[in-house]
């Protein structure tokens, strides 16, 4: 479904609330946003992995197999953005070694 805005005229006082509620309603994020949602709805068992030590090349080819495809710094990057885990301290049992 594509809708074309275009803009109302700087003199025009008529504003339809339901064409703007449509449009709002059409916006999508961009494919970075969709990853790290996905990314983000995934993390409790991606944590998990790596607490149980699962290698983080084994996390990211089953995350491939599935439609999510990371670089390793794309993986350990968005896992400390969605986790808040960038300290970079290995003394967390759930910090990311890649």
């Amino acid at each position: 479904m594509n809708i074309h805005v275009t803009p109302m005229d700087e003199h025009d006082d008529a504003f339809d609330i339901e064409r703007a509620r449509e449009a709002l309603r059409a916006l999508k994020p961009n494919a970075q946003q969709q990853k790290q949602a996905r990314f983000a709805d995934l993390l409790p068992e991606i944590k998990a992995a790596v607490e149980r030590r699962v290698p983080v090349k084994q996390i990211l080819a089953t995350l491939e197999t599935l439609g999510l495809k990371l670089s390793p710094a794309g993986f350990k990057k968005l896992y400390e953005d969605v986790s808040g885990d960038s300290s970079g301290d290995d003394s967390s049992s759930s910090s990311v070694t890649i």
